[in-house]
């Protein structure tokens, strides 16, 4: 400002001085540095440039990556900054992380890639990506295929579907992939899709399901009521929280509840009960081989149990338990009592009769009767039984010839004198 002072004119401060705005020193990278006119002082508008470390032959060793050069600029007017961050150098051979915007990585990430490595990405919510989602590095820093893109997408519109005897849940977000729901009073079930999705047609986002319809549960009587008495008040349909009563007719017992009621599930709670023949199972008139102090009945019925067991010298076969089934079966089947050992006869059967009744194999406890021929004499009993182990008792006879037996009786006596 210009002011009088001591009858003169004069400016009441220095005139200022215009100086160029500093940046600091240009950050430094591994492997590599910067190149300038001045190392020592930088200002506005001032460039400086990088380049990668070689060997003392000047081969290359690093990929210089990003803009080789930033100049110093301000955002204030006041204060020096670099115009963005400094270039990498990185091994040959290397990929540095490849960037998409409004995506993710969703595979394993580093700070350096070997060559093959692959990369997979994933737009964020609301994003849909155009292109492959992987990529690979490749030599000099490349990824192939091109990197994807993702591009924003519209939300769907509001949904406006209405749902009678039911309740529409709609997200606060109706972005891509958003779900509406679908849930029917109780008493009602849904037919049609439960939920339907935010998805994309082409470039535009829609709603991929119609709204449902809540149907009146209905319970069923299953279609064969054999054995239910006839002359009962049943419905053809049964809705929610409606009740049945049900008997048998004579002849059948009812296995459950006799009252049953329609659930929102069109289950019954408790189940239907069934009419089960009340029907007698026998066992064979042949026990044989089976033990005689088992405690059996003449009759067995439905739902009944039997165990059984053989006498000595008899091998179970089948299983020990059965139980009475609807259609008078038995199950497991019955088993059977068989021999456990075989009596044979002697191959020499000389001075038996020929026309007796012999088997092949005698079984534990079969017996055998034996008579001679004319001109032998029977030794031993004419009965035998065979024994658990396989022996006879008593022990079979023989037949002796009567002239032989006088031969050696005369002989014996010839000595003697």
């Amino acid at each position: 400002m210009c002011i009088i002072s001591d009858q003169s004119v004069a400016w009441d401060a220095e005139a200022p001085i215009c100086e160029s705005i500093p940046c600091e020193i240009p950050p430094s990278i591994p492997n590599g540095d910067f190149f300038s006119p001045n190392r020592e002082d930088f200002h506005y508008g001032m460039v400086v440039t990088y380049q990668c470390n070689t060997d003392a032959r000047g081969k290359k060793l690093f990929n210089l990556v990003g803009e080789p050069s930033i100049h110093c600029t301000s955002i204030d007017g006041q204060v020096g900054v670099w115009s963005g961050p400094p270039p990498q150098c990185i091994e040959l051979n290397k990929c540095t992380p490849p960037h998409v915007e409004n995506a993710v990585i969703v595979s394993k990430n580093k700070s350096l890639f070997s060559l093959r490595d692959m990369v997979e990405f994933r737009c964020q919510d609301g994003f849909m990506m155009k292109g492959d989602s992987s990529v690979y590095c490749r030599s000099l820093n490349r990824w192939e295929p091109q990197l994807p893109s993702c591009f924003k997408v519209k939300s769907c519109g509001a949904f406006l579907g209405e749902l009678p005897n039911g309740h529409v849940f709609v997200p606060q977000n109706l972005q891509l992939g958003a779900k509406v729901t679908f849930v029917c009073n109780t008493g009602y079930q849904l037919k049609g899709n439960s939920s339907s999705h935010c998805v994309l047609d082409g470039v535009e986002s829609i709603w991929n399901s119609s709204v449902p319809v809540c149907e009146q549960v209905i319970c069923k009587l299953p279609q064969d009521m054999s054995g239910f008495q006839k002359g009962l008040q049943m419905k053809k349909d049964y809705y929610y929280g409606d009740n049945v009563a049900l008997e048998c007719e004579d002849g059948y017992t009812l296995e459950g509840s006799s009252q049953s009621q329609c659930q929102s599930d069109a289950s019954w709670d408790p189940p239907l009960p069934k009419c089960v023949s009340q029907v007698i199972c026998k066992l064979p008139q042949d026990m044989s081989g089976f033990q005689k102090g088992l405690q059996m009945k003449k009759d067995y019925y439905y739902g009944d149990n039997v165990a059984l067991e053989c006498e000595d010298g008899y091998t179970l076969e089948g299983s020990s338990q059965s139980q009475c089934q609807s259609d008078a079966s038995w199950d497991p089947p019955l088993p059977k009592c068989v021999s456990q050992v075989i009596c044979k006869l002697p191959q020499d059967m000389s001075g038996f009769q020929k026309g007796l009744q012999m088997k092949k194999d005698y079984y534990y406890g079969d017996n055998v009767a034996l008579e001679c021929e004319d001109g032998y004499t029977l030794e031993g009993s004419s009965q035998s039984q065979c024994q658990s182990d396989a022996s006879w008792d008593p022990p079979l006879p023989k037949c002796v010839s009567r002239s032989n037996s006088g031969l050696i009786a005369g002989i014996f006596i010839g000595i003697i004198v």
